[in-house]
């Protein structure tokens, strides 16, 4: 079960399991066998944690994770006592949760850059959970052309390129050639799948600017 938080967890990858507490609609807890930021761990990720265990049961799902114990984030706050208390239902198909804006200028050291030398910058959408095109299929021009970035100014664009799609995470990134300032961006329906093979619907999030 993968949880995001707003702001990013330093490695190691491998993270210590009795931080969290998964809590279930009658109030029972549940432990965490592992816990991992892969492979959502390069440098301007690193904010999903997957969790494994027995979470749910029938008729008692989960509603909620609790951290119970240290976890610094990059910035040396400790996030002791946080809770996360959205849980997706697992039926339900994936959505962006986060959609981050960046100049080529500005990604954060150790990023990885896979967008053209002509991009001016990039939208890096983080999902609930990984993605991919129907039935695990990669993402294609279908997703670039189905998913919209409408502009300050009112403009409607698509990415000249998908990039970081490739690799069985949460993140996909969204080039963009042509300067301007991003307010949201909009998936289309039934582009992208998740790993229980459930489609997104239409949603729309909002940019935000990740160097503010």
């Amino acid at each position: 079960m993968p949880i995001v938080l707003d702001r990013r967890i330093p490695v190691p990858a491998l993270l210590d399991p009795s931080v969290f507490v998964v809590h279930r609609a009658s109030g029972a807890e549940s432990p965490v066998d592992c816990a991992t930021l892969a492979p959502a761990d390069e440098a301007e990720e690193r904010r999903t944690i997957l969790l494994v265990g027995e979470f749910a049961s029938d008729g008692d799902s989960p509603v909620g994770v609790e951290i119970v114990g240290t976890l610094l984030t990059d910035e040396g706050v400790d996030a002791k006592g946080a809770l996360v208390e959205t849980v997706v239902p697992l039926a339900a198909g994936p959505s962006i949760v986060l959609a981050e804006h960046y100049l080529m200028s500005e990604l954060p050291t150790g990023s990885t850059d896979k967008c053209p030398a002509d991009t001016d910058h990039i939208i890096k959408t983080t999902w609930e959970g990984g993605v991919s095109g129907p039935g695990g299929t990669d993402l294609d021009e279908s997703h670039r052309l189905g998913t919209t970035v409408e502009y300050a100014s009112g403009e409607v664009r698509v990415a000249t390129l998908l990039a970081d799609a490739f690799d069985n995470d949460n993140h996909v990134e969204f080039c963009m050639s042509a300067p301007g300032e991003p307010a949201a961006i909009t998936a289309g329906s039934g582009l992208y799948e998740d790993p229980n093979g459930d489609l997104n619907v239409l949603h729309t999030q909002v940019v935000i600017n990740a160097s503010r």
